[in-house]
């Protein structure tokens, strides 16, 4: 995409210019720390409000989704030889249509840099990922794609849950298939369907005696099955006496799932006043961003 950008390359397209422009004012380098795994680091000066949105991911990727050099590589190589172009501008400007993987007189343009790029071995910027790519991974990378085309007749890989079998422009409709080794089950993102949202429930003393150690029980479910401990983050507890002014705060201890204990030491208690008191819970789960609460009123005497 960035070399796209570049007056110097043979596949430059001025259309793509001010975004290679715009990255390089904050890029300031990128490293490869580890291969296996794969670790990559990326140096810039341009910086989101949120930690998750400072995240430079390298994964090569189109607009919408993942991509592969070895399918790509059949359109740079009829763009470098001024058969096709990536984008509609240039493709004006050369009097080309403009490169389709899906359908159409590309696809054939495609397929014959397919069997040119097979029988060269051909990989695109060979000096750094000819130290990353074999010779065998390059047949055998060529060889699939050509079994691709040959079931469904065109280029356009990807890797989620479905793939395109086949498509009908003329008709306007595609035929997609569910890839059956895809990693994520049908129902991995079921749980998002309804926000979950726990369901708390303290019980304890409603009276105590001012010196005394106090346990309370704090119940934490989701549709009436216990919350998992591992989705939650913590749970908190406000202690109000009974002029309203906080006399404790901390954490419950887990008991198991759906169960979590407060206990009020002696030390905590003796230093409330008669009268009525307030413990408030607070619950932070790892799967929603709104805590739930709840509360008990319990009085203190001599």
């Amino acid at each position: 995409r960035s070399d796209r950008g570049n007056a110097d390359s043979p596949i430059y397209d001025p259309a793509k210019a001010p975004a290679l422009n715009s990255f390089l004012s904050s890029f300031r380098g990128v490293r490869i720390v580890s291969q296996d795994p794969l670790i990559i680091e990326h140096f810039g000066t341009n910086f989101g409000p949120d930690a998750e949105n400072s995240v430079t991911t390298w994964f090569p990727a189109y607009v919408q989704g993942s991509g592969a050099w070895h399918n790509m590589t059949l359109g740079i190589m009829a763009e470098e030889a001024g058969l096709s172009a990536f984008t509609s501008a240039k493709a004006d400007t050369l009097e080309v249509d403009q490169l389709n993987f899906i359908s159409g007189p590309m696809v054939q343009v495609m397929k014959d840099q397919l069997d040119a790029a097979a029988a060269e071995g051909y990989i695109p910027y060979a000096a750094t990922l000819g130290e990353f790519i074999s010779a065998e991974e390059i047949a055998l990378r060529y060889e699939n794609l050509t079994e691709w085309h040959r079931r469904r007749g065109h280029f356009w890989l990807g890797t989620g849950v479905f793939y395109l079998e086949r498509a009908f422009p003329v008709e306007g409709t595609v035929i997609l298939q569910r890839y059956t080794d895809h990693p994520d089950m049908a129902d991995k993102w079921a749980g998002f369907s309804s926000p979950k949202i726990a369901e708390v429930e303290v019980d304890g003393p409603g009276r105590l005696t001012i010196g005394s150690e106090a346990v309370y029980d704090v119940f934490i479910t989701f549709r009436g099955e216990p919350y998992e401990t591992e989705d939650i983050v913590e749970v908190k507890y406000l202690l109000f006496d009974a002029t309203g002014a906080v006399a404790a705060s901390g954490n419950a201890e887990v008991v198991e799932d759906g169960l979590w204990e407060v206990v009020l030491s002696s030390d905590v208690t003796a230093e409330l006043a008669e009268g009525s008191n307030r413990l408030e819970i607070v619950v932070i789960s790892q799967v929603v961003a709104v805590p739930a609460f709840d509360s008990i009123q319990f009085v203190t005497a001599p």
